[in-house]
Order: C-alpha cells, then structure tokens, then sequence
C-alpha cells in the first residue's frame, strides 16, 4: 500500500514538473522609459517596444500611439488615443522573434514586411532597451532619388480663352465637377480657375506668380531607397540677404510604393504635435481656426498608421505625387462646405469685405461666389492635388 501510494505521488510530480509553465518576464520601454531607437543611424521617436521573453524565446514588438489631445483645436470628442504609423515603414505593427539563453541581453536577426527589408541588433536590461535597426531599403525604387519641382514654362496668350499654353509647372491641379464656379458672376470651370490661378501675376509689380514662388520656397525633394522622405526649403526665418535653405529630418516623413501607381505616405505625429506654437485665430461668425485644423487633423490620424493614400505617375524623367480624390473630397465635403453655407458667417464676410478698401469692390457678389464654391465641392467627381518633379 506504501510502495502504491509512494509510486502515485512519484507520476504526480512529474507530470507538475512538465506541466510548469516557462518563466515569463515582459517589460515596455519609450522614450521616456529607456528605448533609444536607431534607424539606418538616425534617432527615431516617440515609438514603444515591448520586451516579452519566454524561456529561451523572446519578441520585440513595435509600435507607436499619440494622444490627439495633444494636438491644438482637437474637439474633445475626438481627443482619444490612436495608432501611429510604425517603426518600419509599411507595418503599423512589427514584431521581432529571436532566441535568447542564459543570462545573454543582446540579439540580432533580420526581418522584412511586403515593401521592405531590414537587420536589427539590440541589447536590453532592465533599465533600458537599445534598438539598432540597419540596412533598411525598400523592395520598390521606383521613384528613389532626388527631384526638383518642374519650373514654370508657358506661353502667355490673354487674349485667348485660356490665358495661353502652359508647358511645364511644379503644381498638378485636377479639379472636375458638374458645377461651375461663380468668378465674380460669370460661370467658370474649376480647371479653368486653377489654370488662372497658376498663370496669374502676383504681389504689386505683377512679377512672380504662384508655381514661381512655390519652386524658390522648396528647393528639391529626396525620396529615400530607406524610404525616407527628405524636403530641402526655404529658411523664412532666416536674416540672410540670400535665400537660405533647410532639410528636414529624417524619419519625420516616408513612403512605400504600392505598385498601379499607388503609395502610402507615413508622418510621425511627433513632428505634427511640435508645431503647437500657432496662435489661435478666428474668422468671422466666430469659427474657431484651431478647431477646424483640429477637425481636419482628427479624420486624417487614423490614416497615419497605415498610411495616408497618395498616388505617383513617372515617366522618363518626370514624376506626378498627388493626393486624389478618395483623400480630398471627404476632408472638404466634411469641413468647408458647412461654413461656405453658414448664413451668418457669409454675412459678417461681406461686411468685412465692404470695410476692405481693395477688396470691397466684390463685396456684392461675394455670397453667390461662396454658394457656388460649396456646389462645386458637392458636384465633385476628381479632384487631385499635388506636385510635379524632375530628376
């Protein structure tokens, strides 16, 4: 009876034995908690890693979130937590398996997602985790390089029903609907509105127009084979007699192509919450313009962690980036048609626009302009804006 009872308690051991679970430890780190992220050599921030290690397996996971409360004019309704766009552009989400034994803290493997590939080393302990990721370089170099806005070439015709020939022009305007714009009583076309707009002359002298000043204010753009996304423009804080240049950082701004044309364009949030200096502003009827941006920007977070919809066309040494009209139209239908449509602040326009004297001469058709502006959006079928390169 002993030797049964004592051969029993024998098998009940063992089987707790092999039923132990692995020990498990798990630890998240920020930028405030000890996560000091490279990618490709440069800083990244405002991403999250959590540690998980099971036994002799561990993973790394990779994320971000902002709180958009902290953006200015964000309604409160709106003022929640979301994801942020990835550490690996393309991924919302990445996560790292490797093996670990003993006591060792460091790691290393390789890794990819649909549009990229990558090697990671790292070291982590309890106070800090220290993320090395290298050689990051996208599947699709289709546009990788450095290109210039195309300058403005045209042959001027006023004469001619449309104002001449433009050859060439850093800005892609497209803008179809079934209404036309009332320019001051007289129906116009939105295309031939945004051809007007980009022919015609601006500031006193009449000596720059609006793609000239665009292609002096930025200088070139660098779409990375990282998938970087490097603007070189305009310094206008600088006191320098000639025009000074700056270049953004990287990891700020990215992309993947998608293939048909399509691409995905990524922004950390940190740089959109860092730009918080604005003054507040109102217009009349008093429409808040931080809340307005705020609203815009509230629709447009959600797209950040899986990336904002673009598209490209490239042919020999040209290329075409441009939002289209999946993007644009919600964002207009949404946000500026309830105010082209709000009596009292159309009403508190024309009164400010009587007390312009340059401006008070439209003043009286200034409330069909706006209706018809609002119809227009409403009878919107393409819409596209963006900007026209060379190599």
């Amino acid at each position: 009876m002993y030797l049964g009872m004592a051969l029993v308690a024998g098998v009940l051991s063992l089987s707790s034995c092999s039923d132990d679970p692995k020990e498990t430890t798990s630890q998240t780190y920020d930028d405030a908690t000890g996560l000091i992220l490279t990618v490709n050599g440069e800083p990244v921030i405002g991403k999250t890693a959590t540690y998980v290690r099971e036994g002799e397996a561990a993973t790394l996971t990779l994320n971000s979130t902002f709180d958009l409360s902290a953006i200015p004019g964000v309604p409160e309704a709106l003022a929640k937590k979301i994801a942020g766009p990835g550490v690996i552009p393309g991924s919302a989400e990445t996560v790292l398996s490797f093996p670990v034994t003993g006591d060792n803290t460091t790691f290393a493997g390789v890794g990819s997602n649909d549009y990229c590939t990558y090697e990671y080393s790292g070291v982590v302990s309890e106070k800090e985790l220290k993320l090395d990721i290298t050689k990051l370089a996208l599947k699709d170099l289709t546009i990788a390089g450095k290109w210039v806005p195309q300058p403005f070439d045209m042959e001027e015709d006023w004469e001619s029903d449309d104002y001449g020939t433009i050859y060439t022009q850093p800005i892609h305007a497209v803008w179809d609907s079934s209404a036309d714009f009332d320019f001051m009583g007289t129906p116009m076309a939105m295309n031939d509105l945004l051809k007007l707009l980009m022919t015609m002359p601006l500031l006193d002298d009449m000596s720059v127009r609006l793609p000239d000043a665009l292609c002096e204010m930025l200088r070139d753009v660098t779409f990375g084979t990282d998938g970087n996304i490097i603007a070189s423009y305009a310094d206008l804080n600088s006191e320098s007699e000639t025009l000074a240049y700056l270049q953004s950082p990287s990891n700020m701004a990215q992309y993947v192509l998608k293939g048909n044309g399509n691409m995905l364009f990524y922004l950390n949030p940190q740089a959109v919450i860092a730009a918080d200096s604005r003054a507040a502003a109102t217009v009349p009827g008093g429409i808040d313009i931080n809340n307005l941006l705020g609203n815009v920007m509230a629709q447009l977070a959600p797209m950040m962690s899986e990336g904002v919809p673009m598209h490209y066309t490239m042919a020999n040494d040209q290329l075409t980036v441009y939002l289209g009209t999946e993007t644009l139209l919600p964002l207009l239908k949404t946000n500026v048609v309830p105010l082209l449509r709000n009596e009292e602040l159309v009403n508190q326009l024309v009164e400010a626009v009587k007390a312009d004297e340059d401006m008070g001469f439209i003043a009286d058709v200034l409330p069909g302009m706006l209706a018809s502006a609002a119809d227009v959006i409403d009878g919107t079928t393409k819409l596209e804006i963006g900007l026209n390169f060379k190599k």
